[in-house]
């Protein structure tokens, strides 16, 4: 990822730093994730991320149909997911530019 793309991204996401900064956010881990090592450091990466800009970030493996019932029960308030690309997940946009869900 060149510079560029990298100010874009961060200048994107800082709405989002700003709205969640100290908030708990919840970080559904498991399936191709835990098995494709690239993934694997991938989501290490984003989750050190946002403990750096302030989020307290809980990694969950299991219990997805659990979490997605709280995140209902609560009319999906707060709560941004990931688009999947391929089978992989993505953070919004894939490379072609069309969202996938």
């Amino acid at each position: 990822m060149q510079y560029l793309d990298k100010a874009e991204v961060l200048i994107e996401a800082l709405t989002y730093i700003q709205r969640f900064n100290r908030k708990i956010i919840v970080v559904k881990y498991g399936g191709s994730a835990m098995l494709d090592e690239e993934l694997q450091k991938n989501v290490i990466k984003d989750v050190t991320f946002l403990k750096l800009v302030g989020f307290k970030p809980i990694i969950v493996h299991g219990g997805g149909k659990e979490i997605s019932k709280w995140v209902k029960s609560r009319n999906g308030a707060e709560i941004h997911r990931r688009t999947s690309c391929d089978g992989r997940r993505d953070h919004g946009n894939c490379r072609d530019g069309t969202e996938q869900g």
